[in-house]
């Protein structure tokens, strides 16, 4: 089996290549197609670690729910995870390869190129349909030497080319036409469709516009796909560029999450958007604290920034008053050991943290997984524990989770305090809503039931909902053509 394949591109980042993919990936996957998401490289700290202990971009872990098929590492063969400006720890295929430089990650794409297309060959012959994203804007032409995220990969899967344009933030035709003319004559060839996203308003107003970027681009507009409100994750950190940073009071419960310099996993955090009382806010500011009833502190990729950024900042004062007035704070991964009294490094050296835990962390060389179990614990946890660190500490401070086999995170002040290396968290549905509930009482509201989907089923639906959009602003039929697709699969 040879599959058919198609590349979303985009005229920048956060244009909605992904959930555009996402929403091909399930609509084409509920015609009976095998479909295969993929995107040779991934620039985030969100990513997803598997049960093997590779990881992937949480990117293309949604595609992959999308499509309807577990979560492979094929799907992401190459993910740079940020841990400095200039730094990022290079993944090849799930697995920890190196720490590179951005300039000495440039002169090294050429050796990736060979492996990817390995990759990308043995999924083509496995599925019916490849569906794959770039990343940014393939106009870099500062940046397409070596290429094979953009064009260089359209060329690699010898792929058509849909263009995607985000409309809301201004100059659509500008960006769709400056894209296109950029780029060499052979990859002007490839782009065979526009897709203007998040447009809001009258699709008439549009009208001319539509002609005459037809006319100078030479290239067909099929879609203009108006603005929709999805519950799912973005991997890009621009889209919390949009996050509310007020506390919305139709709901009873304010969280408020403060926003890091490369967050890692902050997806983790949008399982919370299934509890109806809940407000989610995210917070750069100390101005911007206000009283919330939860603060999360997420992890991250990057430690000891992040830690001068606080003390800097005047976060210890802070959190030390948050704590005082009754605020519960948790704290996730690496954001848990910034706030110990001490941390050592791998290297021996040590930190001076935030100093809120009398604890010592000990960061571990060789990070390791476990799999926890609701049954073996007595807060009837599930998921994966990423351990990446050990703490000592005194008998004011416990365990936040302990069986026979696993020992995680820490609890103090009563519980008001919560740390903990758990990956998703919010998603275990009975554990939440009493943490919730908890909280409601103190206030004196009636506590509420847990919900009766999980955040899994309901992430579901909202493929169906995108799906179910992108069909009806779609031109399917001249995208099919594009493809190559018979319009039904018998």
């Amino acid at each position: 089996m040879t599959a058919k394949v198609l590349m979303v591109q985009g005229t920048s980042s956060d244009a909605g290549k992904t959930l555009i993919t996402a929403g091909l990936c399930r609509l084409f996957v509920d015609e009976g197609f095998s479909v295969f998401p993929f995107k040779s490289q991934n620039m985030s700290s969100n990513s997803h670690v598997l049960p093997t202990g590779e990881e992937m971009s949480r990117a293309q872990v949604l595609q992959a729910e999308a499509a309807r098929r577990q979560p492979d590492v094929r799907m992401n063969p190459v993910l740079l995870k940020p841990v400095e400006d200039s730094k990022s720890q290079v993944y090849v295929n799930g697995n920890f390869h190196k720490l590179l430089k951005a300039v000495d990650y440039y002169a090294y794409k050429a050796a990736l190129k060979p492996i990817i297309k390995g990759i990308f060959d043995e999924v083509s012959n496995e599925n019916n349909l490849v569906i794959l994203e770039g990343a940014g804007s393939p106009a870099e032409i500062n940046l397409n030497e070596h290429d094979f995220v953009n064009m260089g990969m359209a060329e690699m899967a010898d792929s058509p080319v849909i263009l995607v344009a985000d409309i809301d933030r201004g100059g659509v035709f500008a960006s769709i036409y400056g894209t296109i003319k950029l780029l060499k004559p052979a990859e002007q060839e490839r782009i065979k469709g526009v897709i203007i996203n998040k447009f809001r308003g009258d699709i008439r107003l549009l009208d001319d516009g539509l002609r005459m970027i037809e006319e100078l681009t030479g290239v067909p507009v099929i879609g203009v796909i108006p603005y929709i409100d999805l519950a799912l994750e973005s991997e890009d950190s621009l889209a919390l560029n949009h996050a509310a940073t007020q506390f919305d009071t139709s709901k009873q419960i304010d969280i408020a999450i403060l926003e890091f310099k490369h967050m890692k996993n902050f997806s983790d955090l949008n399982s919370l958007s299934i509890y109806e009382d809940v407000s989610i806010r995210y917070i750069k500011k100390l101005d911007q604290t206000g009283k919330p009833d939860i603060l999360i502190i997420p992890d991250t990729q990057a430690l000891e920034s992040n830690l001068e950024r606080l003390k800097e900042a005047g976060w210890v004062k802070v959190l030390k008053k948050l704590l005082e007035q009754g605020t519960r704070i948790i704290s996730l991964g690496l954001g848990s050991q910034l706030l110990s009294r001490e941390i050592i490094k791998v290297d021996q050296t040590s930190l001076e943290g935030l100093g809120l835990i009398e604890t010592t962390t000990k960061l571990l060389e060789n990070p390791h997984l476990q799999q926890i179990k609701g049954s073996d614990n007595h807060q009837n946890l599930t998921g994966l524990v990423a351990q990446v660190a050990s703490m000592t500490y005194n008998d004011e401070v416990k365990a936040f989770i302990q069986d026979e086999n696993v020992v995680d995170g820490i609890t103090t002040h009563g519980g008001q305090l919560i740390g903990t290396s758990i990956n998703g968290l919010f998603e275990n549905l009975a554990w939440t809503r009493q943490y919730l509930n908890d909280i409601r009482i103190e206030k004196g509201l009636t506590p509420l039931e847990a919900p009766q989907q999980s955040y899994n089923d309901f992430k579901d639906t909202q493929y169906d909902k995108l799906a179910h959009h992108l069909s009806e602003h779609i031109d399917l039929k001249a995208l099919k053509a594009i493809i190559q697709l018979e319009l039904n699969l018998a």
